[in-house]
């Protein structure tokens, strides 16, 4: 099974996320599980700051 590769870089103010996908596996998809799993590390960062 073929996963899309996903790698973080730091432009400018924000993270830049490039996201290499193989044919045949669902961009949308593979972009939205990007952004979640981004989403929950940040919150669990968040999380453990606060306490």
């Amino acid at each position: 099974m073929r996963y899309p590769r996903v790698s973080r870089q730091w432009f400018r103010i924000r993270d830049t996320y490039g996201v290499e996908v193989e044919p045949g596996i669902d961009d949308a998809l593979a972009i939205a599980i990007a952004v979640y799993i981004d989403r929950t590390h940040e919150d669990e960062v968040r999380r453990h700051q606060v306490r």
